[in-house]
C-alpha cells in the first residue's frame, strides 16, 4: 500500500473527514514510511486518550504503546488494553494481523458486532 492509499484508507475510515487532525495523520504516514503498521482511531471515542494512544502506536509500536499507557495511567479505566485496542481501526494488512495477534495474546474476545466482549 502506498502513501496515497494509506491516506485514502484513513479518510474512508471516518464519517467526518474534518475530524482528521493533521498531526495524527502525519504520524500515521511517517509510521507507514518506516514500516510500522498503520491504524486510525474510532471517532466514537473522540478524547485525548484515543489521540495520545494512536500517536504512541505510530511512534513506538503497539506493544510499547500499550505498556506506556499502562505506565502513565495505571488506574484510569480508559487506559486498559481492551478499551485502547477497541479504539483502533487497522488501516494496513499488517495492522490487522498485529491487532488480531495482540488481542488473542491478551485474551480479548471480539463479539460479532466488532466490540470487545
Amino acid at each position: 500500500m502506498d502513501t496515497a492509499a494509506v491516506k485514502a484508507a484513513i479518510h474512508s475510515s471516518v464519517t467526518d473527514p474534518s475530524a482528521i487532525d493533521s498531526i495524527s495523520l502525519d504520524a500515521a504516514i511517517r509510521a507507514h514510511e518506516t514500516g510500522l503498521p498503520v491504524y486510525w482511531h474510532s471517532r466514537s471515542y473522540s478524547d485525548a486518550f484515543a489521540t495520545i494512544f494512536l500517536d504512541l502506536v505510530h511512534s513506538v509500536g503497539l506493544d510499547a504503546a500499550l505498556a506506556e499507557m499502562r505506565r502513565r495511567h495505571p488506574t484510569h479505566p480508559e487506559a486498559g488494553p481492551t478499551r485502547l485496542l477497541a479504539r483502533l481501526i487497522p488501516i494496513t494488512d499488517d495492522a490487522r494481523n498485529e491487532l488480531t495477534a495482540v488481542r488473542a495474546r491478551l485474551g480479548i474476545v471480539i463479539s460479532a458486532q466488532g466490540r470487545a466482549a
